[in-house]
């Protein structure tokens, strides 16, 4: 059961992006009402532990080109899980894809860290005009406190991503 949770993004605008929800109640309420929440940390507040992009008309992805949506995460060892989530919207009549959290090796990292666990989301037939949330769970393992660059790596055709985001937590719970 999640009991703290972060609102990502809410399509019927209900919950403010940003959010921090405290209890089971309220995080199955914003679930229920279609908001993208992260499992969150309260005491990582001050320090990071969470990043959300909005890309406005979105990452679009054609036929065969794949993208990746870059984020820098403050990580720090002792919290073992980091969570991902994306918001994807329909381009064209053949929405589809498969999306999945890497570790940037382009990106600037300061911090290595490596990524285990199998998050692969698949989009066929799920994603549609108003949007669809997807997301996944992968562990982190880093040696000090720094920022992983990660990024959402889409392959697929017709999709755009909106809205992505990120978060380190000690909370393991099945996600999405």
């Amino acid at each position: 059961m999640l009991d703290t949770a972060i609102v990502v993004h809410d399509p019927l605008g209900e919950f403010l992006d940003g959010t921090i929800l405290h209890g089971p109640g309220h995080v199955i309420r914003a679930r229920d009402s279609g908001a993208l929440v992260l499992p969150y940390d309260v005491d990582r507040y001050q320090f990071g532990g969470y990043v959300r992009h909005g890309w406005g008309e979105g990452w679009a992805v054609e036929t065969g080109v794949p993208r990746m949506c870059p984020m820098l995460l403050r990580v720090v060892p002792e919290r073992p899980w980091v969570y991902w989530t994306a918001w994807v919207v329909a381009k064209g009549p053949n929405a589809s894809g498969t999306m999945r959290l890497i570790a940037d090796t382009n990106g600037p990292t300061i911090q290595a860290g490596n990524l285990s666990g199998d998050d692969l989301a698949t989009l066929d037939g799920r994603v549609t005009q108003a949007g669809f949330a997807i997301g996944g769970r992968r562990r982190v393992s880093v040696r000090e406190e720094g920022f992983l660059a990660l990024g959402l790596y889409l392959i697929g055709a017709d999709v755009s991503v909106q809205v992505s985001a990120v978060t380190q937590s000690r909370i393991d719970v099945a996600y999405p």
